[in-house]
């Protein structure tokens, strides 16, 4: 039943099936200063993007198909003017020399993952989108996953969804914690 979910979700994006990522990791941008007005990461969230580089590189849970080939991440807009998803993800796209790739705005993920499943260099490899918490939820539903929250907590920057593409029997769902830094979730 997912994979005919998936099927009629890509039919209404009119994504052609060229080629197909083994994963797609999403996760949200690092933590933010409470109760201010400010678009930067706080020092917390600048530890966790500089945790993520040694995450994404080494760690078995999210390294199943290596590094990132391609990473997103949401770029800002008037109605979501932060910079924290592209300053929590820019140390990895360093290290790994990748240019981020910032083209889409908060509301504009189906273009994006249009473009995330029909190119041929992403073909049985990862790919990571960074994003913020509000479109996560619908980024994954897109995706064909129904299992998945269906909202992101708001004080949750400790997780990655991991949606995994099986050729017969459709996507598949994780929701993992990252066990990064001090009072992370373990579970």
């Amino acid at each position: 039943m997912k994979w005919l979910y998936f099927a009629f979700i890509l039919c209404g994006l009119h994504i052609e099936l060229m080629a197909v990522p083994a994963q797609i990791i999403i996760i949200r941008h690092g933590e933010k200063t409470p109760f201010q007005k400010t678009t930067s990461l706080a020092q917390k969230g600048k530890e966790r993007a500089a945790a993520l580089v040694p995450y994404f590189l080494k760690d078995p849970t999210v390294t199943q198909y290596g590094p990132p080939v391609a990473i997103y991440a949401q770029n800002p807009s008037s109605a979501f003017p932060s910079l924290r998803p592209i300053e929590t993800v820019t140390p990895l796209a360093e290290i790994l020399h990748l240019e981020l790739n910032r083209t889409y705005k908060s509301n504009e993920f189906v273009p994006m993952l249009r473009e995330i499943m029909s190119e041929p260099a992403y073909d049985g490899k990862m790919v990571l989108i960074c994003w913020q918490r509000y479109a996560i939820p619908m980024i994954a539903e897109s995706l064909g996953i129904s299992s998945a929250p269906k909202e992101w907590r708001g004080k949750d920057f400790d997780r990655c969804w991991l949606i995994n593409f099986h050729h017969r029997a459709g996507p598949s769902f994780q929701n993992i914690p990252q066990k990064l830094l001090y009072g992370d979730s373990d579970r």
